[in-house]
């Protein structure tokens, strides 16, 4: 983890460890070529990573013991409760040193993860593969972050709010001291910056948006990236007008499992990132309901098989089980996710104050 860690404190770091020489070209190929391949082709490839997961899995404490291997469908699923307390027996060998990370403890009891090199340039490689439909290569950009990071104490009121890190290629701002009387400040240390991609909770983002108004749009930016919260459509169309740069919303979570973007017209999944089921959970007039189960296809330091991640996916109502195939594959787009959306207290300041159900991944 120190040596992960270490690394990535420093921009050429950071590149060494997300970005490492020829294994994130492969990924970035590779995730290029499955999105483009037709039905039988995807599934074909998802059947061989399929392999190597049972391998990887039956080789921990927790697959090799308690798992009965069969059909990939009777498999049972798995859920955060079996998770928690047995994380270090699901932990599999690897021969370079792992990240460590939690997730975000909505219960109060996050699970304990750990990722291998490839996974976590997994990681990076999808996230960049997505910008660079905007037209962005997050590579050469300029980032300024608007999370749930804690610069100062929330009750300490004197600007700077923002801290420059990565050689001056990221700005990140405190999300808790943002509010009516120092939103002037925020837009003009965003338009001091000049960055290429603002990385935002979609709450902060929300937030800047209705203080600073029409004045806070920034003649440098390309594209927004929005993650770890339920992005409204409301406030995508209130950034889009304001900003006037497209609005890229990611959906992943800590474990790793799946991974699906949305840029305005709808919600893909990364078919060469994960393997992805849908079970049906319900649904209304005019949409169906499924909980998204995954896989990780590539994270041998800790794999998951058919991991309930608690989250639904929103579909048209009725289709049929080709289309749902499609959706699974990122062949099809659908309406969205319905997971957890930001919490937030407001102090007496009028700040939100952001972050209280994230912990650091």
């Amino acid at each position: 983890m120190r040596f992960f860690e270490t690394l990535k404190t420093r921009w050429g770091g950071d590149v060494l460890v997300r970005r490492a020489p020829f294994v994130y070209g492969h990924f970035r190929r590779k995730i290029a070529a499955v999105e483009t391949m037709a039905a039988h082709e995807a599934s074909s490839f998802i059947q061989a990573r399929e392999a190597v997961l049972r391998a990887w899995a039956a080789m921990t404490r927790f697959y090799g013991r308690d798992v009965k291997w069969g059909a990939w469908h009777d498999l049972s699923f798995l859920d955060k409760d079996t998770v928690r307390g047995r994380e270090r027996e699901m932990r599999g060998r690897t021969f370079l040193p792992v990240a460590r990370a939690f997730t975000s403890g909505t219960t109060w009891t996050p699970l304990s993860l750990f990722r291998d090199w490839q996974s976590v340039v997994l990681e990076q490689a999808a996230i960049d593969h997505v910008l660079a439909k905007a037209g962005v290569d997050l590579r050469r950009s300029k980032i300024a972050v608007l999370r749930g990071d804690t610069l100062q104490n929330p009750t300490d009121m004197t600007p700077p709010f923002w801290r420059d890190t990565r050689e001056g290629r990221v700005r990140t701002f405190s999300s808790n001291h943002l509010c009516a009387a120092t939103a002037p400040d925020y837009v003009e240390a965003l338009r001091a910056f000049s960055p290429d991609v603002l990385w935002v909770y979609p709450t902060s983002l929300e937030m800047l948006m209705k203080l600073a108004g029409a004045g806070s749009s920034l003649p440098s930016l390309r594209c927004v990236m929005s993650s770890s919260e339920v992005l409204r459509p409301d406030v995508r169309a209130l950034a889009t007008r304001i900003l006037k740069v497209p609005v890229m919303d990611i959906y992943g979570m800590a474990e790793r499992v799946a991974f699906a973007y949305g840029a305005g017209d709808g919600y893909r999944f990364l078919a060469a990132y994960g393997k992805v089921e849908l079970i049906k959970t319900g649904g209304d007039d005019e949409n169906d309901f499924y909980e998204i189960v995954a896989s990780n296809l590539w994270n041998k330091a800790q794999p998951f098989v058919r991991y309930r991640t608690g989250d639904v996916a929103i579909l048209d109502k009725g289709l049929d089980a080709a289309a749902l195939n499609e959706v699974c594959l990122g062949l099809r787009v659908f309406k969205g996710i319905r997971g957890r959306a930001g919490d937030y207290l407001i102090s007496p300041d009028g700040v939100r104050l952001m972050g209280i159900d994230h912990i650091p991944r």
